[in-house]
């Protein structure tokens, strides 16, 4: 299974919208409202900030090695690893769902 699988049905359309479309957390509840979701901007952050948790969590270690220069466990690697990109949020999870979509 990929990590991007596992997640909660809702919380992969709210990650997938917001990553790959690119839509803000205004359109994302206007989009999910019009689907029958009860959820207002506001409630969108918090749910995509659960949704990367969790995606983190599923992450493989070597996906953390090859693209964050990082163990799961946080830890620095000793020597730079020229794919580690620099740490800017979108930066890193927009290459880790790359990565998990290249499979």
């Amino acid at each position: 299974d990929q990590a991007l699988d596992r997640l909660p049905p809702l919380l992969r359309l709210m990650l997938i919208m917001a990553q790959t479309f690119r839509w803000s957390e205004t359109r994302i509840a206007a989009y999910l409202k019009a689907e029958g979701e009860r959820l207002s901007p506001s409630q969108i952050s918090p749910q995509l900030e659960q949704a990367y948790a969790l995606l983190e969590a599923e992450i493989p270690p070597d996906i953390h090695l090859i693209y964050w220069g990082e163990s799961v466990s946080g830890e620095a690697l000793e020597a730079e690893t020229p794919h580690a990109p620099p740490p800017v949020e979108k930066t890193r999870w927009t290459q880790a769902l790359s990565a998990i979509y290249a499979g």
